[in-house]
């Protein structure tokens, strides 16, 4: 029986003897540490200049065994809720053509029109998740620091901290952006131009010119990446990466010396540009357009304007502004508060009104559903909400979703039953449990089964921002 430890990298050479291993005796931890022990290499080797040596390791881990049985369990097995799983057998029937392309780095590989439900089949997903799983630690290692958006341990979070910090001193004028239509709009021939290897630049090219099948038309694809690719995320990184080089190399030309405290974050297609100069802000939104036109993209008009901190903007679903400080007394001593002003992040309007309107339409659609049901379908919402804003200033507003969340119930409550009296509807749904009142709860045999949780259960806590420069491919792995 052929095992994960005969699965090396010259095992990639003796496909005959793929019949003779079985998918269940894989032993997982072993294939991933191979893979990540390959790609910290990679990052290493191009964090130190040794360019030549981490195309080689890319090049070996393009070509390895068990990057390749990583990537049809993540794309056949992990991602089973997208993606139809697969039989054991089909796995390894899919395994086996895969590490036959692997032999020639893909040269034989022929990537299929997308269907217009954006997702490729799974053999190309597969096949994306190689291509990335050996390029990515090479961008990483050369990445601008302030991009945040669908890379290895950065999040959204990451983003918010760094605004905060920027504002936290000083009151600024802020280019809040946004690219039009990023991922359709992407100049395929200098996104290429970006790509060093031949097997993953000419992969990708297949990839990005395979085109669109509807309705059994094909149509093909000049520009963009390939809609629902698991690597289209990582292309417009490369593709938008440099950004705040570029600006302040312009700004510096233009004669502005302060153009080293301007500060650009973004997350994938969305960016905002900081400086306390407002003229530096408008000078920059030209030179930034400037700069999009070359890869073949444009800012958005409707998502792009130029504010002052004390107006504030939204950015990923958070509202950041500047408020007077109202503050006196002891508290006003300290550094933050004699500046007459604090920054706050909250969860934007847009993103309570929408999150309102989604529990509003999920408890008009269970109009005929049972209390069990109710709760079962609104809890994961409610948690992922409010852990997605437990980070910022949002104490109030979880609060007031509370209240409204309430006030549905009532409503829900009441529809039910209108020929019930309040006392009724009251003593069937809503209970004191400990010291809480009015929990939309249900109980069996007098002990509460279930029970809807609250957005104040979740208690605030601030995030704490990755280091700049910090890399998941460092090997830092306990930072």
């Amino acid at each position: 029986m052929i095992t994960v430890e005969t699965l090396n990298e010259n095992y990639i050479e003796k496909t005959y003897l793929i019949d003779k291993w079985e998918w269940q005796d894989i032993v997982w931890k072993k294939v991933e540490n191979r893979v990540f022990n390959l790609q910290k290499r990679i990052y290493k080797a191009t964090k130190t200049g040794q360019l030549k040596q981490a195309k080689a390791l890319s090049k070996l881990l393009l070509r390895s065994s068990c990057s390749i049985l990583l990537n049809v369990r993540i794309i056949t097995q992990d991602n089973s809720g997208k993606i139809k799983s697969l039989s054991s057998l089909q796995k390894k029937e899919l395994v086996k053509e895969l590490m036959e392309l692997a032999q020639s780095s893909f040269k034989n590989y022929r990537a299929k029109p997308i269907r217009r439900v954006w997702i490729p089949t799974i053999k190309d997903r597969v096949v994306q998740g190689i291509i990335k799983t050996a390029i990515e630690p090479q961008f990483e290692a050369t990445f601008e620091p302030n991009s945040y958006g669908f890379r290895p341990a950065h999040s959204t979070h990451d983003a918010l901290e760094d605004i905060f910090k920027c504002l936290s001193h000083k009151q600024k004028w802020v280019l809040d952006a946004g690219i039009k239509a990023c991922f359709d709009n992407i100049d395929h021939n200098h996104l290429l131009s970006l790509i060093d290897g031949k097997a993953a630049k000419a992969t990708i090219k297949q990839w990005l010119k395979a085109g669109v099948m509807e309705n059994q038309k094909f149509q093909a694809s000049d520009i963009g990446t390939p809609q629902g690719g698991i690597i289209s995320p990582l292309l417009a990184n490369i593709t938008l990466d440099g950004m705040e080089g570029y600006l302040c190399e312009k700004l510096r030309e233009k004669g502005y010396r302060s153009h080293g405290q301007i500060r650009v974050v973004r997350y994938v297609d969305d960016f905002v540009v900081m400086h306390e100069n407002k003229k530096v802000i408008e000078d920059s939104k030209p030179i930034i357009a400037e700069w999009l036109k070359v890869r073949g993209l444009e800012l958005s008009e409707e998502k792009t304007k130029i504010v002052h901190s004390t107006e504030g903007f939204d950015f990923l679903g958070f509202n950041c502004r500047h408020y007077e400080n109202k503050t006196t007394g002891y508290e006003a001593r300290n550094f933050a508060n004699k500046q007459g002003f604090k920054t706050l992040i909250k969860p934007s309007k847009k993103s309570i009104e929408t999150h309102s309107n989604k529990i509003k339409e999920v408890l008009r659609q269970m109009k005929a559903a049972n209390q069990e049901q109710v709760i079962w379908r609104l809890n994961p919402i409610i948690r992922g909400w409010a852990n997605y804003y437990k980070t910022c200033v949002a104490s109030e507003t979880f609060q007031k979703l509370d209240y409204l969340m309430w006030q549905k119930l009532w409503a829900w409550a009441k529809r039910r039953h209108n020929s019930k009296g309040k006392k009724w509807i009251v003593g069937k749904y809503f209970h004191t449990i400990g010291t809480r009142k009015w929990c939309f709860a249900t109980k069996k045999d007098g002990i509460v089964d279930q029970i809807l949780i609250k957005y104040t259960d979740t208690k605030i806590k601030r995030h704490v921002k990755v280091q700049a420069g910090k890399s998941y491919y460092d090997g830092d792995e306990l930072y």
